[in-house]
């Protein structure tokens, strides 16, 4: 008999700590968690807006993961937050890019589940990308938040926002 609600708790290590990061879109400045490195500091973010963890973004993102060496990798997971009564969506298309020389990419994943990221609802999501085994010197990770908000919510039409806390690379 169950005394009490279950409570899972997962914070992965993997092979991001050891990368340089660099952006080509701009965070939110009022949610820059731990700046540059947020993505892959082992930090992650409670259900709460206020959580420090969580990185915010109005657009677009684009972001580099390079390794100081070639790596194989399989898979890339990302937690969102949803909180859409705060027009706050888990992002549209999740796609990761991967480069033998850090100059041409190919695609290795996508993630474009409407279902998931037009769902109402006050949670978090990860998102599991896994892919053929492949030896990178660096990922990109492109996301697109959902936009506009869809019919039947308060802020429709609106832009949305996303929150992520980490890029999970395994």
């Amino acid at each position: 008999e169950s005394l009490g609600k279950i409570t899972h708790f997962e914070f992965p290590i993997h092979l991001g700590g050891n990368t340089e990061v660099k952006y080509h879109s701009p965070y939110l400045d009022y949610k820059d968690a731990a700046g540059v490195q947020a993505l892959v500091d082992f930090n992650y973010g409670a259900l709460t807006v206020t959580s420090d963890n969580w990185q915010g973004f109005n657009n677009d993102l684009e972001v580099d993961f390079n390794f100081p060496e070639p790596t194989t990798t399989q898979e890339i997971q990302i937690t969102c937050l949803r909180m859409t009564i705060s027009g706050i969506y888990v992002p549209e298309t999740i796609q990761v890019w991967g480069s033998r020389n850090g100059k041409s990419y190919e695609l290795l994943a996508e993630s474009n589940d409407l279902k998931v990221s037009h769902t109402q609802g006050r949670n978090k999501v990860t998102i599991k990308m896994p892919f053929e085994s492949t030896e990178v010197q660096a990922l990109k990770v492109k996301i697109l938040p959902v936009a506009p908000i869809p019919t039947g919510h308060h802020r429709a039409g609106e832009p949305s926002r996303f929150y992520i806390d980490e890029v999970v690379i395994l």
